[in-house]
């Protein structure tokens, strides 16, 4: 389970031009693939360095929407080309918990999408019911 830096050439699974760089996640099983742009991921870090710094002592969570495609092949891959922030009211505290306005704004067409992401700062970082998860 290695996270790091690869070049590919053209691919079945990338319509990215030569040499596109890529940190590549595999299952321990090698039954899927992650790739995140390595551009995607800079831009990422310095939002939820954002959030770590907005408050003095845990930090303000942070998500929004991770933009990219997946591929039906016999080991799925899923490639995360972009992402968007979703700003949060943080009406329960430093939390990354949408309101009802917030899943409002995501409500329209133009916001659907298949993933999103939730940086958190607690020490216990689980999915929950409102993550999509149980």
């Amino acid at each position: 389970m290695s996270l790091g830096p690869i070049f590919h050439s053209k691919s079945a699974v990338s319509d990215q031009p030569p040499n596109a760089a890529f940190y590549e996640w595999n299952s321990p099983r090698n039954s899927m693939t992650i790739r995140l742009d390595v551009d995607t991921a800079r831009r990422l870090a310095l939002v939820v360095k954002g959030g770590f710094e907005a408050l003095p002592t845990r930090g303000l969570e942070v998500g929004g929407l991770l933009l990219g495609r997946s591929t039906p092949e016999d080991r799925p891959t899923t490639i995360i080309e972009d992402f968007e922030p979703i700003e949060s009211e943080h009406c329960r505290g430093p939390s990354y918990t949408l309101s009802e306005k917030d899943r409002g704004l995501l409500a329209s067409p133009a916001t659907s999408c298949g993933s999103h992401c939730r940086q958190g700062t607690g020490a216990d970082m689980i999915a929950t019911a409102a993550d999509g998860g149980s």
